[in-house]
Parts: C-alpha cells; sequence; structure tokens
C-alpha cells in the first residue's frame, strides 16, 4: 500500500449493507451492550439501557418522573431479541437507586462477565461494578470503580496548565455558577478489558478524551490513592484525544477480536451546553488498539454512523426551561458473523438501531496511513 496521508477512495460511511431497527419492549431504549460469545440455545448475551417511568408516573422527559433501568436478554440472530427480557440493575441495586445506564459487559477469564455500569446514587454518577454468570442471571455488586475526587482536587493534580487542567478549569468555573462546585471528577464511558488472560484494566472518559488504566488487583479501583495517582500521569493514560472541532471523543463498545486485530467503536461529540438549551451530536467511528499493549494504532478519522434525522429527539427539563435536542448515533456493541460486522447503536438516545458493513472495508479502511496518524490531537 502506498505511504500516503490522503484518505481513502472510499467514504467510510458508504459500504454499509442493512440497517434496521432492533424492536425491544420499552418504548426508550439505546445504548445496548453484547458479549460476542454465542451462548448455545440463546443467543449471544445482551445488556439494554431503557428509560422507564419512576413510581407509576407518566413519561415526560423529565428525569423526575423517569429512571434508567439496565435489562438482560440474548440476541437469538443479529436483528432478533430472545423473549428473555428483564431488569438486571433496577433502582434496587446499592448504588443506583436513582438510575443504571450505558452498562458494558466484557468476558472474564473464568467465564463469567464484567459489567461497567453508570450509576446514580445522588448528584454525582459513578462506575459501579458488577460480575454476573454468562446467562446474566442476576448481577452482583462489588463496589464503585472510578474516582471520587473533587473536580477542584483533579485540576490541582493534574496541574492547570497541563492539557487535562487546561479542560477541567472552565468546566469547574461553570459548576460554580450553578452552585456545583464541589462536584466530582466526571467519569463516564467505562468497559473493563482483558489484554491478555493475566492483564486487565479499565478503559473510561475523563473530559474530554479516552484513556486506559491498568490494575493489579479490582479493590485498586476503589482506592483513592490509586486513582489519584493515575490523573497525575492521566496524559500518559491517555488513548485517544478528540480532534479538532470536536467536543468530545468517548469510548463505545470494548474491543472485540475480528482476524486477529481487536478492534472498538467510539463516538465523537459536537454541541453547545447553556442554561436554555443543550445540543449535542454524536457520530460512530472505529479505532484499532496494539497487538500487545491496550494503545490506539489507528482510528478511522470519518465517521462511519451518522444521526438520522427522524430519531432526533428533543426534550423539555427542569420546568420546560430547559430544551435538550439529543441527535445522537452511539454505537456502544458489536458481533461478527461471518464476513460482517453488525454494530448496534443508540439512536437520538430513544432506541437501538442495527447496521451491517463489511470486515475487509473496515480492516482495510484501519490499515490505511491516512488513519494510523493523528492519534493525538494538539
Amino acid at each position: 500500500m502506498e505511504d500516503s496521508d490522503e484518505p481513502p477512495d472510499d467514504d467510510v460511511r458508504e459500504p454499509t449493507d442493512r440497517d434496521g431497527i432492533l424492536e425491544t419492549p420499552n418504548k426508550i431504549s439505546c445504548n445496548p451492550s453484547v458479549v460476542p460469545t454465542y451462548i448455545e440455545g440463546k443467543g449471544y448475551p445482551m445488556l439494554i439501557r431503557a428509560r422507564v417511568p419512576r413510581d407509576g408516573r407518566k413519561m415526560s422527559g423529565n428525569p423526575r418522573d423517569e429512571i434508567s433501568k439496565v435489562y438482560a436478554t440474548f440476541l437469538e440472530t443479529p436483528t432478533r431479541l430472545s423473549e428473555e427480557y428483564r431488569v438486571l440493575i433496577g433502582a434496587d441495586n446499592h448504588y443506583a437507586k436513582f438510575g443504571t445506564e450505558d452498562a458494558r459487559a466484557v468476558m472474564r477469564p473464568d467465564g463469567n462477565l464484567d459489567i461497567a455500569a453508570i450509576s446514580f446514587d445522588g448528584k454525582d454518577p459513578r462506575i459501579a461494578h458488577y460480575i454476573s454468570d454468562p446467562e446474566l442471571t442476576e448481577a452482583e455488586y462489588q463496589g464503585i470503580a472510578g474516582p471520587r475526587v473533587p473536580l477542584k482536587r483533579a485540576i490541582d493534580i493534574a496541574g492547570k496548565d497541563s492539557y487535562y487542567g487546561r479542560i477541567w478549569t472552565p468546566l469547574l468555573e461553570i459548576a460554580k455558577k450553578f452552585g456545583k462546585g464541589d462536584m466530582l471528577l466526571p467519569n463516564k464511558d467505562a468497559s473493563f478489558y482483558y489484554p491478555t488472560p493475566t492483564e486487565k484494566g479499565l478503559f473510561g472518559r475523563f473530559p474530554e478524551s479516552i484513556q486506559y488504566h491498568p490494575f493489579e488487583h479490582e479493590s485498586d479501583l476503589r482506592r483513592k490513592d490509586y486513582w489519584e495517582n493515575e490523573i497525575a500521569n492521566l496524559e500518559d493514560r491517555t488513548i485517544l484525544t478528540p480532534e479538532k472541532g470536536w467536543q468530545k471523543i468517548g469510548m463505545g463498545g470494548p474491543p472485540i477480536d475480528i482476524d486477529g486485530r481487536k478492534i472498538a467503536t467510539c463516538h465523537r461529540v459536537i454541541g453547545t451546553e447553556g442554561p436554555f438549551l443543550n445540543w449535542y451530536q454524536y457520530f460512530g467511528s472505529f479505532f484499532e488498539l496494539g497487538q500487545t499493549e491496550p494503545v490506539a494504532t489507528a482510528r478511522l478519522r470519518d465517521a462511519l454512523l451518522s444521526p438520522k434525522p427522524e430519531d432526533r429527539l428533543r426534550e423539555r427539563t427542569g420546568r420546560g426551561r430547559l430544551e435538550t435536542i439529543k441527535d445522537v448515533a452511539f454505537p456502544t456493541a458489536m458481533i461478527v458473523e461471518g464476513d460482517q460486522i453488525y454494530i448496534y447503536y443508540g439512536a437520538g438516545d430513544q432506541r437501538i438501531r442495527w447496521r451491517t458493513t463489511t470486515k475487509q472495508h473496515i480492516l482495510e479502511g484501519l490499515a490505511h496511513p491516512h488513519n494510523r496518524r493523528h492519534l493525538l490531537a494538539a
């Protein structure tokens, strides 16, 4: 292949074969997670975030009337769910009494599943760790798998003039204006990862990039000193940053093996935030990890998934004062069958769509020199 920095001839948004909606029992469902290991008689284990009425109230778009729960099911085929569909992580699960969302599951070396989910128990969302059997009969809460470090303290550790200090300082100033100067450092888009059977780590997103945190024992993730050390070395832990013009970049689904290469999905975000309007737009893409260590070696610089106009969701919250426009294509799962890759993504934060592309298209795109450079934006 010629060593050229020009983009590939084929636009990566074009070579898709089919697309559709994954029908679920819930009215509003999104952000699925699939374990790409087929269980005989059941299918692929799948987690789905669904928004449901809180305490018998009506769905209104206001968080006071709704709550997010994580449902367990199986993909019988790449485009059809099993009839087995039930709550796995609800409002009675330890840290999740104000809801749980964005759960991602991966297979552990012992055959069980690690689940990282964003759970709410008060004003600050945290990454909660659960372990489940592969048939998703029960999720056992392990503890919080992320820092409970105040944002102000995190800025002091990272340094105001560091890459992250320059991002977090304006975030803190905005929080102070809303009386939230004591907010914790946000951390989302998490998933566990086993680069080898004896190594393990956690992907996450501190604003506004993707990081990878290796650890020896799961108890490390609940230690303040572990996270303060990670924050002090966060630039070394960063594997992808937003390119110019993008507000943030975040992990989609955990990496899976495609023809011996480790491929993951990600999302890139543009948008605005303010006292009367929140608007955000998510585009989905792919990136590749190294064989021996979890560092990004390539990413598709063009979006594979773009929001569809019919999926755009408008909501009014805070007694109608704040309008939120969700224009989202958020890929969080994929499986491979034959030469086809099935991508599952939350569309407009209200339904799950699937789309196919070919292994050849993705692997050749990631191998192109245009996509193997510019991994860390200046």
